[in-house]
């Protein structure tokens, strides 16, 4: 809005107060109704729809500044019976107290602008209506018109729509008047280092039967987001990004050339911040160590780091990771043994502490074991200003509660982190005013959480138990079940089949996506067991492409022979697998185990040298494997009749037609000898 409209606003308003002013830059469109973030101690008209929303403000406001705020206003009722009421309050001493002002309960008004129905005020192009009001600047002559702002702090500011001539509150909002003159630089005072971590994610793209498709919502969110964080005033500004791989992955796999630019935004403000590293899916952590899947978490963060490179292209902060939920000990020697020396966990996580004032610096954890993780903590209340809503509000009062917190200890070296609740979707309106309110914050620096553990708020060497920079962790609940067995079952015949194909094989890391992405804590567990199911049968299918001969007879002629067999593979990739023979009464000069390369969609022949031990008819058992042999590709039965005499039997019959020529001649010889005696007279 222009300066000479607001000055005409302003004075036409009020002479007094701050007021609600409004330029009008074109016909009002249709205003978009929104929930107010605020609750109020008037219960509002049941019939009424009403609604006021946020549409932008000032974020910070220094002395002789102006505060800018624009609303939206959505109603079903006529604008002429309904009034805006705007009132500042004296700044809040506490955290507790700025706790109570986000639920309307404010005391002590400074200021209130007198009240004007809607149809007397404008709406810009947006259909907002515009809040002015001037501060005073101690340094000129006193303007009435001005707020008289003594100290700095931070100024509820409540706006109501109520019914016109003291009706009834429709709705209210409350949000803040953030008054900050510049710190001196010669005053030795710091800003307040604040992090926070920025989730890049959607719900799990990859679907049982293989394909990936992106949440329609998701991926709309996820390119507003690229092109916030991208915007000239924000791809210098530090935030954390914590991106979920199998995310990134879906978004370089798809052929939208939309997601494809969404990739490469992405990948630009990673460059210009930190990224944080993670494993391809969210896991319960708990989870998989409690029920031995150790390697598949080894899996998980291996797939994480090369699809963070291949996508964004860089590697994570080394040694930081976000935990968003509770630890147990081993849980913690896990991440430990994996290099991670810095961790931010939510409040939760630890047990509770009775505090003055915000904790607002790293401190270790106590892993009852000779070494200690440093480790920081998302602010709980900070935590509460992700949430649905007014998000230009929620924005709005997150920078309100760093500018309370820094007020607890002005000026002194404090770091704080935000870390969103889990399921929490940032949208480009909450980042941008956000971002927006960092750009511009005389008190609070943006940083990253790499720098608040190596920064200037230092962590106390103290290792006593009960000290602030020592905690220990609460013992997580009860993990949700995992289809443990079946994900190692289905891991072995994965790796298996991954042993049957060359090294360059797409097949196996595709499985091996599924599989990792039925991991996933943010799936339901029928979801779970549906997609490692999937994986097994896959792999029964591609069992299945691959034929032996049916039951057949082979004739030996001779004690040595060759046994032909054809093998059909109707996959369409070629295949390594290992043939392996057994008989009790043949022997294999070639081997019992023998590799055989099966050539895709095709016959495939290969000829065996075989001998029999004996003759007569003999059964051969054959089976198509895996080199380690626990992917079966199925089994087949021969029979080998052998017809050819051994020397042994050949000397034996010999000898037994010669014995009984023998007898034969000796019986003939006396028969003759007998009938010469009968002829001879006496």
């Amino acid at each position: 809005m222009r300066p000479r409209a607001r000055l005409a606003a302003v004075t036409a308003l009020a002479a007094l107060a701050a007021v609600a002013a409004v330029a009008i830059a074109g016909p009002a469109p249709p205003l978009h109704a929104a929930t107010s973030a605020s609750s109020s101690s008037t219960t509002p008209v049941p019939t009424s729809r009403t609604h006021i929303t946020l549409a932008s403000q000032t974020p910070w406001v220094a002395p002789g500044g102006t505060f800018v705020a624009r609303f939206m206003v959505d109603t079903d009722q006529p604008l002429s019976g309904l009034e805006l009421i705007v009132t500042v309050y004296f700044p809040l001493r506490t955290r507790s107290d700025f706790a109570r002002s986000l639920d309307g309960h404010v005391e002590s008004p400074l200021r209130s602008s007198p009240s004007t129905t809607l149809d007397q005020l404008q709406r810009d192009q947006a259909g907002a209506v515009s809040v002015v009001m001037p501060v005073q600047d101690p340094a000129k002559p006193t303007d009435p018109t001005a707020l008289p702002l003594r100290r700095e702090g931070v100024y509820p500011v409540q706006v109501e729509v109520r019914g016109a001539g003291g009706g009834p509150l429709l709705d209210r909002l409350t949000t803040h008047l953030l008054f900050f003159p510049p710190i001196d630089p010669t005053s030795g005072k710091a800003r307040m280092d604040f992090a926070w971590a920025l989730p890049l994610t959607a719900p799990v793209a990859l679907q049982t039967g293989g394909s990936s498709q992106l949440d329609p919502a998701a991926r709309a969110t996820l390119s507003d987001l690229s092109q916030a964080l991208t915007s000239p005033d924000h791809l210098a500004e530090p935030v954390d990004l914590v991106p979920t791989p199998e995310t990134m992955h879906a978004l370089s796999a798809s052929a939208d050339p939309t997601d494809r630019a969404t990739l490469a935004s992405l990948a630009r403000a990673a460059q210009a911040t930190e990224v944080v590293d993670g494993t391809y899916v969210p896991v319960d952590l708990d989870a998989m160590v409690g029920q031995g899947l150790g390697d598949e978490l080894t899996a998980q963060r291996d797939r994480a780091e090369r699809v963070l490179q291949s996508s964004l292209g860089l590697a994570p902060a080394p040694g930081l990771r976000v935990v968003n939920g509770r630890l147990g000990d081993a849980a913690l020697s896990r991440l430990r043994d994996e290099d991670v020396s810095k961790l931010v966990l939510p409040e939760e996580a630890f047990t509770p502490e009775s505090r003055v004032t915000t904790l607002a610096s790293p401190f270790v954890v106590d892993d009852h074991r000779l070494t200690h993780a440093e480790a920081a903590s998302g602010d709980p209340g900070l935590a509460a200003h992700f949430a649905k809503g007014d998000q230009v509000l929620l924005a709005h009062q997150l920078l309100a509660d760093l500018a309370q917190i820094y007020e607890d200890s002005p000026g002194a070296p404090r770091a704080v982190v935000a870390l969103p609740p889990p399921g929490w979707v940032p949208t480009a309106s909450f980042v941008n005013a956000v971002l927006d309110g960092m750009t511009a914050s005389p008190v609070i620096a943006p940083t990253t959480l790499s720098t608040i553990f190596n920064g200037t708020v230092p962590l106390s060497p103290g290792k006593r138990r009960g000290t602030a920079d020592l905690r220990t962790l609460v013992a997580p609940a009860t993990p949700a079940g995992l289809p443990a067995e079946a994900i190692r079952a289905a891991r072995r015949r994965l790796k298996a089949f991954s042993s049957l194909l060359d090294e360059d094989a797409t097949l196996p890391d595709a499985l091996d996506q599924q599989l990792l992405a039925a991991e996933a804590a943010t799936l339901r567990a029928h979801d779970r067991q549906a997609m490692v199911s999937a994986v097994e049968a896959f792999l029964d299918k591609q069992r299945g492409l691959v034929h032996l001969p049916s039951a057949r007879s082979v004739t030996l002629t001779s004690r040595g022979g060759n046994i032909p067999l054809t093998i059909l593979s109707d996959a369409d990739y070629p295949i390594r697998a290992v043939i392996r023979f057994q008989s009790d009464k043949l022997a294999f000069p070639g081997g019992t185990a023998v590799t055989v390369d099966l050539s895709p969609r095709r016959n495939t022949t290969e000829v065996f040298a075989v001998r029999a031990r004996a003759s007569g008819s003999f059964p051969v058992t054959v089976r198509l494997t895996s080199s380690d042999g626990q992917f079966d590709l199925g089994q087949s039965q021969l029979t080998v009749h052998s017809t050819a005499v051994s020397g042994v039997g050949v000397f034996l019959s010999v000898g037994a037609i010669a014995f009984l020529v023998l007898w034969w001649a000796r019986q003939l010889v006396r028969g003759r000898r007998g009938r010469n005696r009968r002829l001879v007279p006496a």
